[in-house]
Parts: structure tokens; sequence; C-alpha cells
């Protein structure tokens, strides 16, 4: 067998064998960790329902967007992602909330509403705000999916 036949061998096994034991290490922390991520899961949903409580939607995202700037890494973003799903749940939104907002499936007009949406709210070029916009982006479509299949928006034959 040539050489480089053995070096690529080499470099393809060494490869595999630190690929699986980055997934045996990110499954084992996610087993050791998983308690507490759900735990804090749980705590920003009360929490954001506790906030979203008699408030309007803007107060929902002004709050995450507060929140956001606090946020370190990932497990925080998410549950800034969180706290805004489900304080928009409880707030009332008002429907100039959703007005523009385009549909998930339309992607050139996703990333451009959200990009200008950040740049609105003096955040252009950060990716963060483009994920936290994304959760309006969905509640927003959750929302069109209720008042199409509420009965008052249905026809009778």
């Amino acid at each position: 067998m040539p050489t480089w036949v053995k070096v690529i061998l080499i470099i393809v096994l060494v490869g595999f064998a630190v690929l699986v034991a980055g997934i045996v290490i990110a499954a084992r922390w996610v087993k050791s960790q998983g308690p507490a991520i759900e735990q804090a899961g749980k705590d920003a949903t009360a929490e954001a329902k506790a906030f979203g409580q008699g408030k309007d939607g803007e107060a929902c995202i002004a709050e995450s967007f507060r929140r956001q700037k606090a946020a370190t890494g990932f497990l925080d973003q998410a549950k800034v992602n969180i706290f805004l799903q489900q304080c928009l749940d409880v707030a009332t939104v008002a429907p100039e909330t959703c007005k523009g907002v385009p549909e998930h499936t339309a992607i050139m007009d996703s990333v451009r509403w959200k990009s200008e949406e950040c740049a609105r709210r003096g955040r252009a070029n950060d990716q963060a705000c483009l994920q936290l916009i994304s959760a309006l982006q969905v509640h927003c479509a959750m929302e069109r999916s209720k008042s199409r299949s509420s009965p008052s928006s249905q026809t009778s034959p």
C-alpha cells in the first residue's frame, strides 16, 4: 500500500475517532445537564407569563431585548427566545405588531424583514437580534394560523 494512502487512512481514522469522542462527550453533558436545562426552561416560561400578564406585546419585545444584552451564551439566548414566545402568548399583542411580518416559508422576505427590523431597533448586523426577531415571526405565524382556523373566520356553506 502506498504511503500516501496510509497517511490518508490514518487521517480519516483519527478524524472519525475525534468525531465519536465529541458525540460521546456531548451526550454525557446533555445527560448530566438535562434536568437543569429543563428547569431553566420552566423558570423562563413562568417568568415570561408573569411578566406578560396585563402588558402589551411591545413590552415583551423590549424586555426580551434588555435580557438579550445580558445573555452570555447559547443557553441564555435560548432562555430569552423562550421568554419572548411565552410572554407574547399571554400579553395583548396589537395587530400592528405582526403587520408586515412575512411567513417563514418566504425565505428572502424573512431575511430582509429580520434585517430591517433589527436595524429599526438599533441592532443592525446583530446575529442575536436576528434570532430573537425569529421568535416574533413564529408568534405572528401562529396568530395568523389561529385566525385562519377559528370558526368566525370560516365561511359556512
